[in-house]
């Protein structure tokens, strides 16, 4: 009998144990998901320098596994959007203002077909060299956005290399609020996403180039990157847009 109690009570306490070690393990797991993005790929998604559209909006980037005509993992970004004003009504048309330059007069584009992931532009042009020629251009909601409307994170599917125009940004408690890339210009890279195996740090390499860290963090909730844009320069601080409370 008390070589059974003696069996029992040794077998009850080494599956203490072993339950002690897979839960250490599974919190190790945890954090190394939470810094490393884990197996997957943490980097999906629409990132902006301010969550809110209405005022301080400027840095965008998109984070895709596939652009639209192809497999390969592409980030569409801009690092100096700027507010070109509402959108608005004139007669029967819905326009958005994105430069003086557009072809529809004071700066307005007409938007058509719009959807609940998509919408056109009638008439789209560049009027930085080399010009695309005028027509009309679809735009697709960013990645992990959501919205109602023309509200939403908005990225052309031009592909030739002049890209100016690409990322539009139409939100804020209004829902008018236009930001676009015309200031400057939105551009389009490659990108690869591994882990350092000397630091188990995550790196980042642009184009097939050289392998930079960036850091990733969850801030009260909130997904962070600081990373070193494809254009070369420090890291820059941004915030996972998705379902936004001020959009």
């Amino acid at each position: 009998m008390r070589k059974k109690v003696f069996l029992t009570g040794m077998f009850s306490l080494l599956l203490a144990f072993v339950m002690l070690v897979s839960a250490c393990k599974s919190d190790d797991d945890d954090s190394s998901s939470s810094n490393n993005g884990g197996g997957g790929n943490s980097l999906l998604g629409t990132w902006v320098n301010d969550l809110d559209v209405d005022n301080n909006l400027n840095r965008a980037m998109i984070f895709t596994d596939s652009v639209i005509t192809g497999t390969t993992a592409k980030v569409a970004y801009s690092v100096s959007l700027a507010s070109t004003g509402d959108h608005n009504v004139t007669g029967m048309d819905t326009v958005i203002p994105i430069g003086a330059s557009a072809p529809q007069g004071a700066g307005n584009y007409v938007v058509a077909n719009l959807a609940a992931d998509q919408f056109t532009l009638k008439a789209y042009a560049s009027p930085v060299a080399p010009a695309v020629t005028a027509g009309d251009v679809v735009f697709k909601r960013g990645t992990g956005t959501t919205g109602s409307g023309l509200r939403g994170i908005w990225v052309s599917d031009v592909t030739n290399t002049d890209s100016a125009f690409t990322i539009l940004v139409i939100g804020g408690l209004s829902g008018k609020k236009v930001w676009s890339a015309h200031a400057g210009s939105a551009e389009v890279a490659n990108y690869q996403i591994s882990v350092d195996a000397g630091t188990n740090d995550p790196v980042i390499s642009w184009n097939t180039g050289t392998s930079i860290p960036y850091t990733y963090n969850i801030i009260s909730s909130t997904p962070t990157l600081s990373i070193p844009p494809p254009g070369g320069g420090g890291g820059i601080a941004l915030r996972l847009f998705n379902n936004s409370p001020t959009f």
